[in-house]
């Protein structure tokens, strides 16, 4: 029987907490913990994909407890976070195709899904979110790391540019962006380069418009991402078994 490694007392808990609910998705229990999670979870933490919608209502059915678990697994994890930003970015613009292509990306809910089943994910938002923010953060570390931490999402070493999941590289970014509006910190190295956040975005927002304008066409609305089935591994990331 296990005894544990520190006393009971030592552990987060909490009494009729006053939000009326406990979340958790791998982030601390609390602020003051220690997390032992192998991720560094900042103010960019996926469990908000699950507060959000506990927060909406002031009670929820037994079926849309369920959903929310159906919600958080389909929720983009880093597009609640940037969305902001660039609906503002592209508000300062008087260019009408990055208010296209940026509107295009507001309208989504930020969910990934394939509803119909035709192969792709059924909104061109999300196609433009993933290359927006491949875009930046390649533009952002590219000039100034070292190859080996560019790999993208496919390098088995700590990458900085992958867009697909929350990381310190998407963090670090978010940070500088935000410029401290929300609260966050501000990076202290200038990996902006003098270059405004606003100016930023824009910029990278162009060359996504030019990147996906080459390879679907001038139509945002057909802009759409092949879905991609999970793949249920039976190795861990190092190699080891962990199933059958």
């Amino acid at each position: 029987e296990w005894t544990g490694i520190q006393p009971f007392a030592a552990n987060a808990r909490v009494l009729n907490p006053k939000h009326g609910f406990i979340d958790n998705w791998n982030n601390k229990p609390t602020p003051g913990m220690t997390n032992t999670d192998t991720l560094l979870w900042s103010r960019l933490n996926h469990v908000d994909a699950i507060t959000e919608r506990l927060d909406a209502k002031p009670a929820l059915t037994a079926q849309e407890v369920w959903n929310v678990n159906q919600w958080s697994s389909y929720a983009n994890e880093n597009f609640r976070y940037f969305e902001p930003l660039i609906r503002e970015a592209a508000r300062s613009s008087s260019d009408r195709r990055l208010q296209e292509v940026a509107a295009a990306l507001a309208a989504w809910d930020g969910q990934e899904v394939d509803p119909s089943h035709s192969g792709v994910y059924s909104a061109s938002g999300m196609t433009i979110f993933t290359e927006w923010l491949s875009e930046a953060l390649n533009k952002m570390y590219g000039p100034v790391l070292p190859e080996k931490y560019l790999g993208g999402c496919h390098s088995r070493i700590a990458s900085v540019n992958c867009a697909d999941w929350p990381g310190i590289g998407v963090e670090v970014l978010y940070f500088a962006l935000a410029n401290g509006k929300t609260g966050s910190p501000v990076p202290e190295y200038d990996f902006l380069r003098g270059t405004k956040p606003g100016d930023f975005i824009l910029e990278t927002l162009r060359q996504t418009d030019r990147t996906l304008t080459a390879k679907y066409g001038q139509d945002v609305s057909a802009w759409l991402t092949p879905a991609k089935p999970k793949v249920w591994e039976t190795v861990g990331p190092l190699g080891e078994p962990w199933s059958s």
